[in-house]
């Protein structure tokens, strides 16, 4: 799946208690999806796993005394998700040319980098790993062309969201290209 960059926002707690709201530049990325499902004919469920890594390019944290923009190196989100999913086939050419709609929910495993932002001299707020398991949803719009009644070649517009128990939601939005194989 290709990402586009995004802005994302954040809210968590520092370990001395305090809330930190943060908007962070995440850079596109490239992942991937492999699944197995069965096809009723106008429409489809599959079982996937989808892997997506991402960078943290630079964070705004809102400060008392006003946001402060950060750059940052080497902080990664990534997202490991286990999704059962449906679709609905909508004939454009028939025999060969597909519109389809499509959602899904699951399990998504997030891991985001610990980093540490540095707003004034001898101020260093350290922001911990964050590893967790949550609620996972997807909805999908897509194009299908096929190649022989065994194989396609599709795109496909996602939007996949997680909702985590400290952050908020993290949602990405992204393109899939892919080909589908029938047994």
């Amino acid at each position: 799946m290709l990402t586009p960059a995004v802005e994302q926002r954040f809210s968590t707690t520092a370990p001395n208690g305090t809330s930190i709201s943060t908007t962070s530049a995440i850079g596109a990325g490239l992942g991937s999806e492999a699944g197995i499902g069965y096809d009723f004919g106008k429409a489809r469920a599959e079982i996937t796993a989808i892997y997506n890594p991402r960078s943290v390019n630079s964070t705004t944290v809102d400060l008392p005394l006003g946001p402060t923009t950060f750059q940052l190196d080497d902080v990664s989100i990534k997202t490991t998700s286990l999704m059962v999913s449906g679709y609905r086939d909508i004939p454009i050419m028939p025999n060969k040319l597909e519109a389809y709609l499509g959602g899904g929910i699951g399990v998504r495993y997030t891991t985001i980098d610990a980093f540490s932002l540095t707003p004034a001299p001898r101020i260093t707020i350290q922001v911990p790993s964050d590893n967790d398991t949550n609620f996972g949803c997807q909805a999908k719009l897509g194009l299908t062309y096929k190649i022989n009644k065994k194989m396609d070649i599709f795109t496909e517009a996602v939007y996949a969201g997680t909702v985590t128990s400290n952050d908020g939601n993290l949602g990405i939005l992204g393109v899939r290209i892919g080909t589908r194989r029938r047994f």
